[in-house]
């Protein structure tokens, strides 16, 4: 007897609590009494890698709506799911927004006052889309190509990909690489609805080009 895999509610379910609790562990170390550290990095690649080992059998593990929609441009999943995906996810993200909200004292986050200047911008989405191609470039190559399936460091691979970025790059862009944790931040009033356009501008187009490479770079993907 063949065995059934799960259900589309199971998927978006995982994609959901997994994403509910990397936006919540984001929310409450950054909102830490003190500000951010370097620990927080750390904190948040490893609840990350953690959540992919829990939900990668179940739905792969995204929560992240530029690595569904990598996955739908590489032929491994339809775009009916990748709708269930985003919206479990994005909707995951906001509910735990709302909770650390609760959960925090209102002075908790550096509540960043001003609009950046352009150049502050065309900065911050640089680094959003190549941080965001590496991510997502690393996530195809550990996770879906055909040859390393089975293997048991996909989790960790991920997860140093976030550490690096958080340190390298999260004085300048926030780090985020994932349009639901950018929703997540805006809701928490950490980040500028002014910044939202171009954190999904370079996270999709980071995530695309990513896609693409992958394609051409994998015989066996």
């Amino acid at each position: 007897m063949s065995s059934i895999g799960p259900s589309n509610a199971a998927k978006a379910l995982i994609e959901f609590v997994g994403t509910f609790f990397l936006v919540g562990v984001i929310g409450l170390v950054i909102g830490q009494v003190g500000g951010s550290t370097e620990l927080d990095a750390f904190a948040i690649a490893a609840v990350l890698a953690a959540l992919i080992y829990m939900g990668g059998p179940v739905s792969g593990g995204h929560y992240n709506p530029v690595v569904t929609l990598a996955v739908v441009a590489t032929g491994r999943m339809t775009s009916a799911l990748a709708v269930i995906y985003i919206l479990a996810q994005c909707a995951g993200g906001l509910v735990a927004a709302g909770l650390v909200s609760f959960t925090l004292p209102e002075d908790a986050f550096a509540v960043m006052d001003e609009i950046p200047s352009i150049e502050e911008s065309v900065r911050l989405a640089l680094m959003e889309f190549f941080f965001t191609f590496l991510l997502v470039f690393t996530i195809l190559n550990v996770a879906v190509r055909k040859s390393v399936a089975g293997n048991q460091y996909f989790g960790l691979a991920i997860g140093l990909v976030v550490l690096a970025g958080a340190l390298a790059v999260g004085p300048i862009s926030g780090a985020v690489f994932n349009p639901a944790v950018a929703f997540s931040l805006i809701a928490m009033e950490v980040t500028p609805w002014a910044l939202l356009l171009w954190y999904l501008g370079s996270q999709i187009a980071g995530a695309v080009v990513a896609a693409a490479v992958f394609q051409q770079t994998s015989p066996d993907s």
